[in-house]
């Protein structure tokens, strides 16, 4: 029995392995090195193919393009290629059959774009190439340049072809030229031989004298009524220059366009105002006087509230009479001025007594009884030191809220009298519990004990049995107070795992690490396809320099086919192990990483 992966380059003959033995994606993401002779015809399936060869040759004496164009006219057809006249830009030319353009054929050059399976004519820098050759067979169009006409035309009766100049008769040389018109019966070439008058309707009319072009002629134009309006007239042009006499009635004037400025001083009189018309934002402050107040013109509603104070009053001027029954209250009577005899009997109430008024002097002997005392109102201040006995203290009476802190001491506490109802939750801590004294016996086995942190010494055994679990949240240090992974040992390595699902053929990132923390790595890995239920699993091998990282990959297996190829970078300071699936089905990679620290 040979075990997977065992046979090697090294156990293999030359020439051993063949066609038949080779998977038909065995050279899948292989590079081959050397020269390479392919006898029979080689097919390439895919979308690119690239040769970065300096010579091609081919014995073939037609290139065949665009075979699979024969559905429609979509791409275009010919090839181009790059250069870079500037160092910094660069540029392509080619010729191509223009789909866009009757199958035109095109050569062109500077196009700053990469074609791809049509040439953008409207792309940046793109031009007309020069074609130097000898053509031969009709050309349409116009030329830019020629020696003849290619059909000579006739030029006053003379013939013209363009290969040398004429001489027309009558022009430049001696005879006639045949004409039309009345060039030959005119007998002026300065006047009209029949004579016009120019007139001009609308808001200006004017009509001129007859017209021959032999002299000028002169007119009066009257403007029409109504013709002016008050966008022809400039701002600031009618002065009182051209208003005549009371010509400016009251239909002339907008709404508020008489402003203070246009009244001249004095000009408002009784007669200007309307009745009613001078209200109180019309009247300066202060500007009514005496004088103009009418007698007795004054009445209750001209005078606000609280305007008349004792300045307005004459002395002994308010009586019995002036005053509203209840308006004298306390701010009405001087000091002292309730005497005894004011006061009727029984008039003195609680209500009028002031709080803390009425002292040892205003109380009777033994006047103050039980019914004088509400309840609660007897504090410890109002009591005697050690004046309050048992006797006093009623059964039940003293409860948490009459002890003070740290009052009950051991002496206080009968013997057992702390029973389990007596301590509160969560109350006793490690400083309460004597050496030794939580025995294996004190456990509960049979409950899950879960701890935030937990230091020991010595041997720890966890679980007694197959089905006992210990189940740690967060990171696992072993020997290891800050492990940076999963599981880490002695400050040198240890596990972490990864689980990456995918839909794409793009690569993706399965896992990563701080390149500062680890420098090599080993990864277990599993590949599940659920939509074709395929399977691979494989190892690999990779360390890095801080700037490039070196891998392996072997032990590779699958059933049908690999479903992932895996390639590993350094971006932004972490490494990552980078995955390419083969295909869009639904695949779950899932990784157990072992990684040892820089």
């Amino acid at each position: 029995m040979v075990a997977n992966g065992l046979i090697t380059a090294d156990h293999l003959a030359a020439n051993s392995v063949s066609v038949s033995e080779l998977k038909s994606d065995a050279l899948s993401g292989q590079t081959m090195s050397g020269n390479v002779v392919f006898s029979g015809n080689v097919t390439v399936s895919g979308t690119s193919f690239a040769a970065s060869a300096t010579t091609i040759t081919t014995g073939d004496s037609l290139i065949s393009m665009a075979t699979s164009n024969n559905s429609s006219d979509a791409v275009d057809i010919g090839f181009y290629g790059l250069y870079d006249t500037s160092g910094s830009q660069d540029l392509y030319s080619g010729i191509f059959r223009d789909a866009d353009s009757s199958g035109k054929w095109r050569l062109f050059k500077d196009l700053q774009v990469q074609p791809t399976t049509t040439v953008n004519v409207s792309g940046a820098g793109y031009a007309v190439a020069t074609l130097v050759a000898n053509v031969e067979g009709a050309v349409t169009g116009n030329a830019s340049t020629a020696t003849t006409l290619a059909t000579a035309r006739n030029i006053g009766g003379v013939s013209f072809d363009g290969s040398a100049a004429i001489n027309l008769p009558g022009v430049n040389t001696s005879g006639n030229q045949d004409t039309s018109g009345n060039a030959a019966t005119a007998t002026t070439a300065t006047a009209l031989a029949t004579g016009r008058t120019i007139g001009m309707t609308g808001d200006v009319v004017w009509t001129s004298a007859s017209f021959t072009g032999a002299g000028n002629v002169t007119g009066t134009s009257t403007i029409q009524a109504n013709a002016v309006e008050s966008a022809m007239i400039a701002e600031n042009n009618v002065t009182t220059r051209e208003i005549a006499a009371n010509a400016v009635t009251s239909a002339l004037i907008a709404q508020n366009s008489i402003l203070t400025k246009h009244i001249d001083d004095g000009q408002v009189n009784t007669a200007q105002l309307a009745g009613n018309s001078v209200t109180a934002a019309k009247i300066q402050a202060n500007a009514v006087a005496a004088s103009e107040i009418a007698q007795n013109s004054i009445g209750v509603i001209h005078i606000p509230d609280g305007l008349i104070t004792a300045t307005q009053l004459a002395a002994n001027s308010v009586d019995s009479a002036e005053l509203i029954t209840g308006s004298i209250d306390a701010i009405h009577l001087a000091s002292s001025s309730v005497i005894t005899a004011k006061i009727a009997d029984n008039a003195v109430t609680a209500a009028k007594v002031a709080a803390n008024v009425i002292g040892s002097s205003e109380l009777a002997q033994n006047s103050v009884t039980a019914t004088h005392i509400p309840s609660g109102t007897i504090t410890a201040d109002l009591m005697g030191s050690n004046s309050v006995d048992s006797d006093e203290l009623v059964n039940g009476s003293i409860d948490a809220g009459h002890i003070s802190t740290s009052a009950v001491t051991t002496a206080k506490i009968a013997d057992n009298a702390v029973t389990t109802a007596k301590i509160a939750t969560n109350s006793i801590t490690n400083l309460m519990i004597a050496d030794d004294a939580v025995t294996g016996a004190k456990i509960d086995g049979s409950s899950d004990i879960a701890v935030a942190s937990l230091q020991t010494t010595g041997n720890v055994t966890a679980g007694n049995g197959t089905g006992d679990k210990m189940i740690v949240s967060g990171l696992l240090g072993v020997q290891d107070t800050n492990p940076p992974q999963k599981l880490h040992i002695d400050e040198v390595g240890g596990f972490d795992v990864a689980t990456l699902s995918s839909s794409s053929t793009g690569q993706q990132t399965v896992d990563s690490f701080a390149a500062a923390t680890f420098r090599t790595a080993k990864y277990l890995i599993s590949i599940t396809n659920s939509t074709d239920g395929d399977y691979q699993a494989l190892e690999l091998l990779l360390f890095h320099d801080g700037t490039t990282v070196y891998l392996t990959q072997y032990a590779s297996i699958f059933d049908n086919g690999a479903q992932v190829t895996f390639d590993a970078d350094i971006n932004s300071g972490s490494v990552r192990l980078r995955a390419t699936p083969a295909s869009t089905d639904n695949m779950t990679i899932k990784v157990i990483r072992q990684a040892i620290e820089v």
